[in-house]
């Protein structure tokens, strides 16, 4: 059975490759009954909240912002939290299924150079590495084995600042929980680059 999800994962970064055009940078409040006003975006795109989700969404935020192509461009969300609490900042690519409706394409990102304004991000630019290779500080996705796995990059040419960055996409999303307080506006930049 893994074999066959491997083989069709491969398959879909191959018969269904395309540009990867947009990005996406969500946020998770469900824990915490977090709600959001004042939602806007830099560098263009949307930010919404859940809509397929009727009883959670509005505690989730999520965003298809634009990207350059084949070159890095800055990328961000703002928003205003309705009360204290925490919540969980995701890293990860655009959600497309493949001509099949069955197979989730592969779209992936790098991201390098997060900054946060209104709270507290930590290892912001992925430099610091635990004993296994992966950031401090960030929930990295279980490994799939195969070529779409999360990643830690250290080719220059996938680097925007300083000797690292990420590889993420839809189902190997990176995060990190922050702490944010009520009326205090809230603003996250990245600086994303298309994985193909």
């Amino acid at each position: 059975m893994k074999k066959a999800a491997a083989i069709l994962l491969l398959l879909s970064v191959f018969l269904g490759a395309q540009a990867v055009t947009a990005t996406r940078i969500d946020i998770e409040g469900v824990a915490s009954k977090m709600e959001f006003t004042n939602l806007s975006t830099i560098g263009g795109g949307t930010l919404l909240n859940h809509g397929w989700d009727k009883v959670n969404g509005k505690y989730r935020l999520y965003s298809e912002l634009p990207l350059a192509s084949n070159a890095w461009k800055q990328v961000g969300i703002k928003f205003t939290p309705v009360s204290n609490g925490e919540i969980t900042l995701i890293l990860q690519g655009k959600w497309q299924q493949a001509d099949d409706k069955k197979t989730l394409l592969i779209l992936p990102v790098y991201y390098d150079q997060v900054e946060i304004q209104g709270a507290v991000l930590k290892n912001a630019d992925f430099e610091e590495l635990d004993e296994k290779g992966m950031p401090k500080h960030w929930s990295p996705p279980a490994p799939k084995g195969n070529a779409g796995d999360f990643r830690v990059v250290k080719d220059k040419t996938k680097v925007k600042s300083g000797a690292a960055s990420v590889y993420c996409w839809q189902e190997q999303r990176l995060s990190q929980t922050i702490s944010v307080k009520a009326g205090t506006p809230v603003t996250i930049t990245a600086w994303a680059f298309p994985g193909r």
